[in-house]
């Protein structure tokens, strides 16, 4: 066995591999590496936002902007946006798709497109896009899941 490896080495190769570990053995330790501190990911909704910004999150609802816009202004989820809402007793609006929208949607679904993807193409929910076909009377094709077993 040994014969039949002996006869398929390279040393060469062998050699220019280790002087090359050896080299960035040396550059690795000469290199100084900066760690950026380490800031903690806080969870809790209640220490990330103060009362303040609590404040300002209900009075932008309030004046008219849409959670989504919510969402990445105050870079919470939108889970995290509704509870704050509720917390404040605010009535929260439903979301309604406009005409516009649901022609696009009437149209992307018509040109074969799933409602997963026609609901992205025009930024809602699935389950408002289905809502809204069903409503203008458009026959739903059947899921594509396959059974389980």
């Amino acid at each position: 066995m040994v014969d039949l490896i002996g006869a398929y080495a390279n040393p060469r190769f062998t050699q220019r591999s280790l002087e090359e570990l050896q080299h960035l053995k040396n550059v690795v330790t000469d290199t100084k590496i900066n760690f950026r501190p380490l800031v903690p990911n806080i969870r809790d909704i209640s220490r990330r936002l103060g009362a303040e910004q609590k404040q300002q999150l209900v009075a932008d609802y309030k004046a008219g902007t849409h959670t989504p816009e919510l969402v990445k202004k105050y870079t919470l989820s939108k889970t995290s946006v509704l509870k704050i809402l509720r917390d404040n007793h605010v009535t929260i609006r439903r979301q309604s798709m406009s005409a516009e929208q649901i022609a696009d949607a009437i149209q992307h679904y018509e040109d074969g497109k799933s409602l997963s993807a026609t609901a992205r193409e025009i930024g809602m929910p699935k389950q408002s896009v289905r809502n809204a076909l069903i409503k203008t009377g458009i026959q739903l094709r059947p899921g594509s899941r396959t059974p389980k077993p």
